[in-house]
């Protein structure tokens, strides 16, 4: 729901523009302030399921959406849009903590596998999202990409209600640490402000309010590792941090956030400044990509097990970079013998090979950190989720510069692209200090999983 929602809004932006009659510039915080509000919230979930336990931060995390879908249904200026497409993130970002938790619970003796099965589903929204975006905004209006969540979530609020009776309960006491929720979000809002202003021109990352709000976003960031150590109820965890294997895992999942994720982002662009494709040309393009990637990490995640965590994460990162520096290098029509294949499947075929790599890639990364310290799963998953945001976010931006310092588009992004593949290949030296691969039941996990299933039944 989330992930559908977060990709059906980007083909709403010319028509929320126009509604609004404000620019592009202005509507680009209704992605900006979902992302926000996500990396905010992703690392409080941990907490918050400690204190009110799973099946309730479940149920408030799907109410604040559904709060969010209908506020931003009924917005009557793009502030109050962006507004509660804030709330919305903040709904969205508990989904995916709260999903690994449940699963870790539940599935004890086969968890890296179910949890990689989970993360497989996500890139449908990458599918599902801009095509039924594109439909709505057609026959209903932008405000329908918002309205159709209303069903799903209240579906989602009686069978949570009903399913996880027997989820894990509260588990201590404590106040919310405010303080660091509070340099959590001044730090991410100031970062990525200036990071957006730096992108309107050549010249506006040396103005004082660009590099100013970064290196305050830096700052405050600094103080909230410094201050996380000290607090009776960190938000984040930072002795976990320490461990060898989740500070590597962590690292991995930036990296591929501001290397892939980033990245594929501006394949549409690099199509349509390079090539010329039409919005609906793309969407034939890129469609393979997404659906290997949901095929092969389905498999890959019931091969774990075998495979473990470092096998796929380095071939799955090799495929993406060299995916990423052939699409880099314009081709066009191929010639095999006096077979002409034509550039359409070329290209077609090069962007699949990322999405080979991205099924190998994203079950492994997912699960290895969630496996190491399974009584802490979703405390771990916001982590990881808030360092992918962070890269997602820094990524962009930092490709958003390039191109527009860059003598033309097209050769900014195949700067991009070349950058992207170093820091991909850059990243295997990190996957030593992984675990090998997912780890051995003992009695003690499958005694608790057994009485947690007596509790469910």
């Amino acid at each position: 729901m989330a992930a559908i929602d977060g990709t059906a809004v980007i083909v709403a932006f010319p028509s929320i523009a126009d509604e609004f009659q404000t620019n592009v510039a202005w509507v680009g915080w209704v992605i900006t302030a979902f992302a926000l509000s996500l990396g905010i919230t992703l690392p409080l979930v941990g907490r918050v399921v400690e204190l009110i336990g799973q099946r309730a931060a479940f149920v408030g995390a799907v109410t604040i959406f559904l709060v969010g879908s209908l506020g931003c249904a009924l917005s009557t200026s793009v502030e109050q849009l962006v507004l509660f497409r804030a709330v919305e993130g903040i709904g969205g970002g508990a989904f995916m903590p709260l999903g690994a938790g449940i699963i870790s619970d539940r599935f004890v003796e086969h968890r890296a596998r179910m949890i990689g099965l989970l993360t497989s589903f996500y890139p449908i929204g990458g599918i599902v999202g801009p095509n039924v975006g594109g439909l709505l905004v057609s026959f209903a209006g932008w405000r329908a990409i918002f309205l159709m969540n209303v069903p799903i979530c209240l579906v989602a609020l009686v069978l949570g209600a009903w399913l996880l009776r027997g989820a894990r309960p509260a588990r201590r006491e404590g106040a919310v640490d405010v303080l660091g929720a509070l340099l959590l979000g001044l730090g991410a809002l100031s970062l990525m402000t200036g990071l957006t202003f730096a992108t309107a021109n050549a010249a506006a990352w040396r103005e004082p309010r660009s590099f100013g709000l970064v290196l305050a976003g830096i700052a405050l960031l600094l103080i909230l590792l410094v201050w996380e150590q000290r607090a009776a109820n960190p938000i984040l965890e930072v002795a976990i941090l320490r461990q060898r294997p989740f500070f590597a895992a962590n690292l991995i999942s930036f990296g591929i956030a501001a290397f892939i994720f980033a990245i594929f982002g501006l394949i549409p662009l690099f199509l349509t400044r390079g090539y010329g494709y039409s919005a609906s040309e793309i969407g034939l393009l890129i469609t393979p990509r997404a659906l290997l990637t949901i095929v092969v990490s389905t498999g890959v995640s019931f091969l774990l097990p075998r495979l473990g965590f470092r096998v796929p994460i380095l071939v799955g990162f090799a495929l993406v970079a060299a995916s990423t520096l052939l699409v880099a290098q314009t081709p066009s029509d191929a010639h095999l013998g006096s077979l002409v294949i034509p550039e359409r499947v070329v290209l077609t075929t090069l962007l699949a090979i990322a999405g080979f790599g991205m099924g190998f890639v994203l079950p492994a990364s997912n699960s290895v950190g969630m496996d190491i310290l399974p009584d802490k799963v979703t405390a771990i998953a916001g982590m990881r989720g808030a360092f992918n945001v962070l890269g997602n976010v820094l990524g962009t931006t930092f490709s958003l510069l390039v191109v527009s310092l860059a003598a033309t588009q097209t050769e900014g992004l195949v700067l991009v692209f070349h950058i992207a593949a170093v820091g991909l290949l850059a990243l295997t030296a990190l996957i030593p200090f992984l675990p090998g691969g997912p780890r051995p039941m003992t009695p003690e996990l499958l005694a608790a999983a057994r009485q947690r299933e007596l509790l469910a039944d």
